[in-house]
């Protein structure tokens, strides 16, 4: 499910940060930009899903959702991801 996998990525960039503090700074973006765009999104979805009638609009509106949210998520794998990149081996 997209929120499962949102969630825990998320919970392993702050878990991360809380280790790394010095990696606060990767994260401005993360905290200011996408998480509040997530909320927004996910808000919107559960609106439009509540409706009685599923018209066009609101089911093009809800697939473009589930897109912004897969790519949301592969941003958040990605921004974990680079956190990781100067630990050496």
């Amino acid at each position: 499910h997209k929120l499962d996998r949102i969630e825990q990525v998320s919970s392993k960039i702050f878990d991360y940060v809380e280790q790394h503090p010095e990696k606060d700074k990767e994260l401005r973006r993360f905290i200011n930009y996408y998480l509040p765009t997530t909320l927004k999104l996910v808000n919107a979805y559960c609106q439009f899903e509540a409706q009685p009638v599923q018209g066009e609009n609101i089911t093009a509106a809800k697939d473009e959702i589930r897109k912004a949210l897969d790519t949301i998520g592969t941003a958040f794998e990605n921004l974990l991801d680079s956190l990781f990149g100067d630990v050496t081996l």
